[in-house]
């Protein structure tokens, strides 16, 4: 009887400890979120959407109506029109010019009027050469990885930001067996051509010293500052997995089409990607350091920056 009292009374102390704790996140007001990348080959563009609430489901949502007012060194040279086909604010004809400073201007109805900082476009920077190592197979655990690398001439009078891209283009011929339905006997052969065009491959920076020396590299992009290599060609090696080369089953590969592009970005686009990359890699890791994506949008949130690009193909029959 004692026992069982015992076990009663540890029962309701327990029991009455347990409580739900109800805590109500305050709502913030929505913002305007700006994206806008501007380069010399193409006219002006940019998207924009509002915040969403931490606990929202949704994604955030189109701002259609709203004025878009393009500044070059604080005089006014343009409004952006709302494209509803590509759900961006966009130009009729003006394309932006290197070296010179722009800013954006945005207000919407129910919105806090923003406008970013001012950013400009680096001079573009010209790839020296690109060498493909389509017969070294390099295994790190049980992955298979081809090398390319990429060299470039740092100029030294400036901080300097880079995207390098890869993208692959491949074209092959197929034989397939043609099959009588009736009896399932194979009466002759179809040949077929297709072209595959991926420009999401996953691409790591490596050393030659170290394989698991990892830079912003994730997708199709590697992100790179010039702090270590100001002034000076730099050579980066670049591995990819070799599935993108390796041909399907009954296929010849008629060509290979490797096209790399040295992006030169403004300080901000590279703080942004940087960033974000940063706070993707963390989002579910509870135990993570919380991660403040890069905004140059006074009022809002987003990126507003400009970037130059030298493109070079490899194509291999």
């Amino acid at each position: 009887m004692k026992y069982l009292s015992s076990i009663l009374f540890f029962y309701l102390i327990f029991s009455s400890c347990q409580s739900e704790l109800n805590i109500e996140i305050p709502r913030k007001p929505s913002k305007l979120v700006l994206k806008s990348y501007f380069s010399p080959d193409s006219i002006w563009s940019a998207k924009i959407t509002s915040s969403s609430f931490i606990l929202d489901d949704d994604d955030n949502q189109l701002i259609k109506n709203a004025k878009v007012s393009l500044f070059e060194n604080m005089t006014l040279i343009d409004n952006l029109f709302y494209n509803e086909e590509k759900e961006l604010y966009q130009s009729d004809f003006l394309i932006p010019e290197t070296g010179k400073k722009y800013l954006i201007e945005i207000e919407a109805p129910g919105y806090n009027r923003v406008q970013s900082d001012k950013s400009s476009i680096p001079k573009a920077i010209n790839i020296n050469k690109i060498i493909l190592d389509t017969t070294n197979i390099i295994k790190i655990g049980d992955i298979l990885y081809n090398k390319m690398n990429v060299e470039f001439k740092d100029p030294e009078e400036e901080p300097n930001y880079y995207m390098i891209q890869i993208m692959i283009n491949t074209e092959y011929t197929c034989n397939f067996p043609i099959v009588d339905p009736s009896n399932s006997q194979i009466i002759g052969d179809t040949t077929i051509t297709t072209t595959l065009y991926n420009s999401n491959i996953l691409i790591e920076n490596i050393s030659p010293d170290n394989y698991n020396d990892k830079f912003w590299g994730y997708r199709s992009k590697i992100f790179i500052s010039d702090n270590d290599f100001n002034g000076r060609t730099y050579n980066i090696d670049i591995i990819f997995y070799n599935n993108f080369i390796s041909k399907p089953d009954n296929c010849n590969t008629n060509y290979l089409r490797f096209t790399v592009v040295l992006n030169s970005i403004s300080k901000e686009i590279f703080q942004y990607e940087t960033t974000a990359e940063l706070q993707r890699n963390n989002r579910d890791n509870p135990f993570s350091e919380p991660v403040q994506v890069y905004s140059n949008i006074i009022g809002g949130l987003g990126i507003f920056g400009g970037y130059s690009s030298d493109t070079m193909m490899i194509k291999i029959k």
